[in-house]
């Protein structure tokens, strides 16, 4: 015996919903997200959301850090507090990388 599959069509599991890129966030959403994590004192939360907005790196990037990713000199770097032309926040990872492809950090 053989089982015969029906000519039913599935809906997409996205149907009906937004797809393709998502706006980025505005300052004021972002403190909303920092003050609510802080009322709710999810400290583990409140770390990684910080690290991810100030390093610029994605979700992907973000959970696959080390401690000794974000260490300089034996201490945890503190937060950069200025974003001029060219001081874009970097992690020791990322200088890595540059440093093997000839980049200068």
């Amino acid at each position: 015996m053989t089982k015969i599959q029906s000519a039913t069509t599935r809906q997409a599991w996205n149907a009906g919903m937004i797809v393709g890129p998502k706006a980025p966030l505005k300052p004021k959403h972002i403190w909303e997200i920092r003050t609510r994590l802080k009322m709710e004192a999810k400290l583990r939360d409140l770390a990684l959301f910080n690290l991810a907005i100030d390093s610029k790196l994605r979700s992907c990037d973000v959970v696959k850090l080390r401690i000794t990713d974000t260490m300089a000199g034996g201490a945890i770097r503190l937060r950069s507090t200025s974003y001029g032309r060219g001081s874009q926040p970097t992690t020791a990872s990322s200088k890595a990388s540059m440093a093997g492809s000839g980049r200068n950090a």
